[in-house]
């Protein structure tokens, strides 16, 4: 009856953490379930079939000198020991049920169990329940435990975090799927996530030996994973505030050593981690600036504009040149299919129109179905749409006469 129950919770876990998002917008019944520091008090008694194994297997690899020991291509700990491999291929027959464990981790009031549970989750057959599982560790209230699971975590994410999903693109866009169906995911995209906010709310909770833990983890993963800085950044940018303003301590370097993998140029100066908290405070700005951009290349047809001193400059030049005219001209001619158009032929683009991905040669036809035609039509339709339209979308003709468009949205 356990096991049963066990089953069934954990697929709504599971669809409860699945994806990286903002952390804030995570709920706080999702969170809950993962907050650190929980105080579990449940008298869950183990599954036997599968502690059997458990026991013996982790006893063996405590005691085991390191050269026994080795992790292998799934990034699960083996140990070259004839009782532990025994003990191990009867537990992967087994099929671990990570709903089971799972209850166990967030709910036993034994120490041991919660730590078999933790050692266990890494012989999981299916990568996302995996994952999922890792996303437990900072809900352990136990410091000692969460390290160890903390260290079996980074080698798994080593061997599965930097993959991307197989197969071609192009085959991809061509699927078609019914009414009902949804496509399988997109190649080139990554294969798995870890939601940062579990990690990021022990930052706010523990103590600065709790908080060296999370920084020393996210400087892992960012090692394993380059962009995964987009999203531990966010999670993290008032508490790494905090500690790089406040006195040099031990979790204030482990912060700098964070941000130096954070930081999307190599070339850049960087203030040393006992240095003054006033240039700490402004890398990290920097490192926030160039990472998150206020005029933000989401892709060739899409572009993100925040609020912000750029953006600003952006339409004071952007109006200054089309008040002179010396944007460009009026032009006509045909797309490479034949169609007649007409429009404003960018001249030039000065700096930081440039950041629009605009270009001279192209040729705007139109702005959110509005023909476009001259310097003044662009000026006058943009000034009337500007107080109540959060999205533009510009129609352009390219100079191979190909017909194009870019989305800018206001956010």
């Amino acid at each position: 009856m356990f096991r049963k129950t066990a089953a069934v919770l954990f697929p709504l876990l599971s669809a409860a953490a699945s994806g990286a998002q903002d952390p804030g917008q995570s709920s706080q019944a999702q969170i809950d379930w993962r907050m650190p520091f929980r105080a579990p008090q449940q008298n869950v008694l183990p599954l036997e079939p599968i502690y059997e194994h458990l026991r013996p297997m982790y006893r063996i690899a405590q005691t085991a000198p390191r050269e026994q020991k080795r992790f292998d291509e799934t990034g699960a700990e083996v140990v070259d020991d004839p009782a532990w491999q025994k003990h191990h291929a009867a537990l992967l027959e087994m099929q671990q049920d990570p709903g089971y464990l799972s209850v166990i981790i967030r709910d036993s009031r034994h120490v041991t169990d919660r730590r078999l549970a933790f050692y266990g989750a890494f012989y999981v057959p299916v990568v996302e329940h995996v994952f999922n599982l890792i996303g437990h560790i900072p809900g352990e209230p136990l410091r000692e435990v969460r390290e160890e699971a903390f260290l079996r975590a980074v080698e798994y994410l080593a061997a599965q975090f930097g993959k991307k999903n197989e197969g071609s693109l192009e085959d991809w866009r061509k699927l078609e799927v019914g009414p009902a169906g949804t496509k399988p995911p997109r190649p080139g995209d990554w294969s798995y996530a870890l939601d940062p906010a579990p990690f990021a709310a022990l930052m706010k909770v523990g103590e600065d030996a709790d908080r060296r833990q999370v920084l020393w983890f996210f400087a892992r993963c960012v090692d394993i994973r380059r962009e995964y800085a987009r999203e531990v950044l966010p999670a993290i940018r008032g508490q790494l505030a905090t500690l790089l303003g406040g006195e040099p301590s031990p979790v204030r370097s482990a912060a700098h050593d964070l941000l130096t993998r954070l930081d999307p140029d190599p070339a850049r100066t960087r203030p040393a981690a006992d240095g003054p908290s006033a240039s700490l405070v402004a890398w990290l700005s920097a490192i926030e600036y160039e990472l998150f951009p206020p005029i933000r290349r989401i892709s060739s047809g899409l572009v993100e504009l925040y609020a912000s001193d750029d953006l600003d400059s952006i339409v004071r030049v952007g109006e200054g040149a089309l008040r002179t005219g010396s944007a460009g001209s009026t032009s006509t001619g045909k797309t490479s299919t034949g169609s007649p158009f007409r429009g404003l032929l960018l001249a030039e683009v000065p700096a930081p129109l440039d950041k629009l991905g605009l270009f001279p040669g192209m040729v705007i036809t139109a702005v959110n179905g509005a023909p476009v035609a001259d310097c003044a039509t662009l000026l006058s339709l943009l000034q009337r749409a500007a107080p109540n339209t959060r999205s533009y979308l510009v129609e352009y003709v390219a100079p191979d006469k190909q017909l194009c468009a870019i989305e800018y949205r206001r956010r």
